[in-house]
Parts: C-alpha cells; structure tokens; sequence
C-alpha cells in the first residue's frame, strides 16, 4: 500500500498564519499539508526557560489553532525530540517537504536544526528553510548587513492563503509544568499571548503610549506603560518584525 504524500509546516517561534512565508509556500504546493508544533521537553528544562514562558507558550498554541481553523487546518502539537518525531511521521507516511523559518534562538536549538537537517537528508526529504526576521546565518562577513535588513523589512507582507489541503494526525498533550521542573509560584505576565493582542499592543505604544518613552522609560513607576511591550510578541512571532518595521514605518509618516 503506497503512502499518503504530504508536506509538513514546521512552527517554531512564528506563531502565526499572518506574513509567514513557510505556510504560504506549502499551500502552493497542492499537496496535504500538517501543521504542527514539536514541544521540546529537553529545551523547556533548559535554563532560559520559565513558567511564565511557558503559560504564554501554551496561549499562543491555542491562538495559532484558531487562526489555521480558518484556513481549514488545525494545529498537530507533537512533544519529544524533533528528529524522532519526523522519523515516526515519515514511517507511516512519505514526507516530501518540510517547510520552516531558520532557527534564531539559542545554541541548543541550533545544533537541534543541524540533527534535523541530517535526518532530512538521509531520508531524501527536502526541508525548505526561510531566513526569519532579517538574519542571515552563516555569513563570512558583516559588511552590508543593515542594508540588506532593510531591503529584507521592506518588501511587501506575505499574504495570508485562503484555504490550504489539510492534513491532521494525533496530537500529544504538552507536559505539566511540574514535570518541566517550573516553579508555578513565580508571577504571570499580565498580557495575553494572542495575535490580535500583539497589533493592539504596537499600535497602542505607536498611537499614545509612547508619546513620552524618551524620559518615562527611565522611571520604573512609568516605564512599564511607556515601553513598546511588544517583545513576547517578537519572540514568539505571534508578529512578523517585517509588519512591526512597516506598521512603525507608517505611523511615523503620520506624525
């Protein structure tokens, strides 16, 4: 019996459908498309992880469900070890592209990247790799660098597809904090991990908020106010830094 061909879209910290080059280019394709998040045991243990990271994690997961839920797709949350768990998919069926953003995090996730592309290879499967956020790895030379982030910031937003060929298999449930070694006793962040919640939040600091961040930031009694609070946002991508560039870009031809 001939196996199922399918693509896959890898999220990573791109936790969004809105400009994300990698879903847009897996729904050109015609072929079944699953989306899916790998949740990393090993790396949340690591120690530049905490609960707050992981709460806001977890909301982001439901968000990015919801916005592929438009699309006709829904979110595959798988957890173990990345190359593992494309072992066991391409088993049962034939994976024929993995479609991604570079890895912009740390060294572990990095060398995690290079097991990836190792296993891809062997295996004959073609992982489609696009640089996030402006950064290009691996150049011999610096030289032109912030010419070319702002040729990359200022190219157009890729548009959200509207539908994509969907491919859902069984999920896993993310591990209990506990098990993850988190103290459940450290405060929460008070904003909410959501795509909406990311524009208002720059278009808040663009419009009012930040009118007075050149002193207010200095005071600790005005800077949680005054300051952009949009890097969760940033980190996990719930916000390209291209549409933050161009919303910013665009507000301040406005003033």
């Amino acid at each position: 019996m001939e196996k199922i061909v399918i693509d896959i879209v890898w999220f990573k910290r791109d936790l969004r459908i809105f400009d994300n080059t990698p879903l847009s280019l897996a729904s050109e394709t015609g072929r079944p498309i699953l989306p899916i998040f790998i949740f990393e045991p090993e790396l949340w243990r690591g120690p530049d992880h905490s609960y707050r990271q992981y709460i806001f994690l977890k909301e982001a997961l439901r968000d990015l469900d919801k916005q592929l839920s438009s699309l006709g797709a829904h979110l595959v949350i798988l957890v173990g070890n990345a190359v593992d768990i494309f072992e066991r998919i391409n088993n049962e069926y034939q994976v024929n592209k993995i479609f991604s953003y570079q890895e912009t995090w740390n060294l572990w996730t990095y060398n995690r990247d290079k097991a990836v592309k190792l296993w891809a290879t062997n295996n004959k499967v073609e992982w489609i790799e696009k640089p996030k956020n402006g950064v290009i790895r691996n150049l011999d030379y610096r030289n032109g660098w912030s010419r070319r982030w702002y040729s990359a910031m200022s190219t157009p937003l890729t548009k959200v597809p509207s539908r994509i060929k969907s491919f859902k298999i069984e999920g896993d449930i993310i591990p209990d904090a506990l098990n993850l070694n988190f103290s459940t006793y450290q405060p929460l962040s008070s904003q909410s991990a959501t795509r909406s919640e990311a524009v208002n939040t720059l278009n808040s600091f663009l419009n009012y908020r930040g009118h007075n961040y050149t002193f207010e930031m200095s005071s600790p009694v005005t800077a949680e106010e005054s300051c952009s609070r949009i890097s969760p946002y940033l980190a996990f991508g719930q916000i390209s830094v291209r549409e933050a560039f161009q919303i910013t870009e665009n507000r301040t031809k406005e003033v």
